[in-house]
Formats: C-alpha cells, sequence, structure tokens
C-alpha cells in the first residue's frame, strides 16, 4: 500500500484511515513481518507476532495499534510521526513480507510456518532488522 507525498496518518480508526484499512483486513496470515519503506530504503520493520482478539486479523490489530493508541510505549507514536514527517516530503510504502521458504542454520522453514508461529515470527523480524541495519536501513528501529 502506497501513501501519496502529501497525505497523513490521521489518529483514529477505520472511517478516517479506510485505506490503511483495506489494505490490512483481508490480510488472513496470522502472524507476518511488515515494513515501512520510502525512497527504496527501509525505515522500519516490524511483526505480529501475538493475536489481536478484537480486530479481523492481526496486521490490522498492528496498524490500529499505530492508528489509535499512543499511549502504550513509544514506538506506535514514533512510527506515526516518522511516516507522517517523512509524507510531507515523499511517498511511504507499508508492505509485508513473503518468502517462499527461509533457511536458518540448518533448518528450512517456509512461509505458511513462520505465519503459522509468532515465535518464529519474531525470529524473523530480527533477522531482518540486523540484515537491513546492516545495509544502513531500519533507522526507526531501535
Amino acid at each position: 500500500m502506497r501513501l501519496a507525498k502529501g497525505d497523513r496518518l490521521v489518529k483514529g480508526g477505520k472511517k478516517v484511515n479506510s485505506v490503511i484499512w483495506a489494505a490490512c483486513e483481508n490480510v488472513r496470515y496470522r502472524f507476518v513481518c511488515y515494513y515501512w519503506r520510502s525512497d527504496g530504503k527501509l525505515k522500519y520493520v516490524g511483526c505480529t507476532s501475538k493475536d489481536y482478539k478484537d480486530h479481523s486479523g492481526n496486521l490490522l490489530g498492528r496498524m490500529a495499534n499505530y492508528l489509535q493508541n499512543h499511549r502504550e510505549g513509544a514506538t506506535n507514536k514514533n512510527v506515526f510521526d516518522a511516516v507522517n514527517l517523512l509524507l510531507e516530503h515523499v511517498e511511504v510504502e507499508f508492505g509485508r513480507f513473503h518468502f517462499d521458504s527461509c533457511k536458518v542454520g540448518d533448518r528450512l522453514f517456509t512461509y505458511d510456518q513462520v505465519s503459522g508461529d509468532g515465535d518464529l515470527t519474531y525470529m524473523i523480524e530480527n533477522l531482518l532488522i540486523g540484515f537491513y541495519k546492516s545495509k544502513g536501513q531500519c533507522e526507526w528501529n531501535r
């Protein structure tokens, strides 16, 4: 999903963020790794590694936290503010990682295995963050 230069994230739910809601509400993989990207560089990598019972899917639940919940930790507000700051100048893309399989050590994991296990998803998130940080990206990840 691409947000155009000049767009803004608005604090609130589906009515004020219908494009984001539509992009996330039909993702049926239980756990996913996602990113925020601009100018060809990843700014942030995150994941859904727990269940959000109040939403139709975990990615939608996670996005709802970015858009509605700025009390629980600094990450939600920091990413929300950073996306809006970028949108003043450039397009921003939100997406999710997808792969056929991923080899870690001597183990091969399929996407279906990872997306069904929150611990595996969290492990992949950390591998992605480390990899992209080594390339000078993921500046919003601490």
